[in-house]
């Protein structure tokens, strides 16, 4: 048997999800431990596959997420090294200090947030006003799990990696959260609210699955 974390919750079902090579059980408070694991053997094969996958996945980034290369609104760049002591993005290079003050992820993270505050900031009010679908306020969010998010008084919440993604593929995700300041669900209404703006939303929104490796970039 796998070895999985379970997770106990009022909930109404049991639920399987894997995340960083880590199996999650999710189960409501009354269900025994055989019926867990009869549960989780049923799906064994799934887990299987899913976990040779996200391995997969995260061999593909594995040079970003090492930073032996750098991603930037969906190219790479040209690495420089520097005598700075700081680390730089300028147009498509990236200045790498040959003895930096601090560690090149300190750094990085630094020089990502710097660029996504003002570039998904500025794009978030563009996409709004021509989608007429208005948020109260906007926030860059480090968050492990969600590309983005709105709640019900309209607080609109990126993540600052979507800097690394392409326009095409931040937009997507900037459009997805506006149209919950209309439904805050993933109802048929909502998504054919999304299709209407983003006719090709299907394919953007497998792309960024394909991305999901990045969002533990700088952790």
């Amino acid at each position: 048997m796998i070895d999985y974390i379970l997770i106990r919750s009022k909930r109404k079902t049991v639920g399987i999800t894997v995340k960083d090579g880590k199996v999650y059980v999710r189960s409501p408070y009354g269900v025994s431990n055989e019926r867990i694991e009869l549960f989780v053997s049923e799906n064994m094969k799934w887990i299987t596959s899913t976990l040779e996958t996200r391995q997969k996945e995260r061999e593909c980034f594995s040079e970003l997420l090492y930073y032996r290369k750098f991603a930037f609104r969906g190219y790479l760049l040209n690495d420089v090294p520097t005598d700075a002591k700081r680390l730089k993005i300028d147009g498509n290079q990236i200045f790498i200090p040959v003895n930096p003050a601090q560690s090149i992820k300190t750094m990085l993270k630094r020089e990502y947030k710097k660029f996504a505050v003002l570039y998904l900031s500025s794009r978030a009010q563009e996409l709004s006003a021509s989608t007429d679908l208005r948020f109260t306020d906007f926030k860059l969010t480090d968050a492990r799990a969600k590309w983005g998010s709105c709640s019900s008084n309209g607080l609109l919440r990126l993540n600052w990696r979507l800097i690394l993604l392409s326009d095409a593929i931040s937009d997507y995700v900037i459009i997805h959260e506006l149209c919950h300041t209309k439904h805050l669900n993933h109802s048929k209404e909502f998504w054919n609210l999304v299709g209407t703006i983003l006719p090709d939303y299907k394919d953007k929104r497998k792309m960024l699955k394909q991305y999901g490796p990045l969002i533990d970039i700088c952790r």
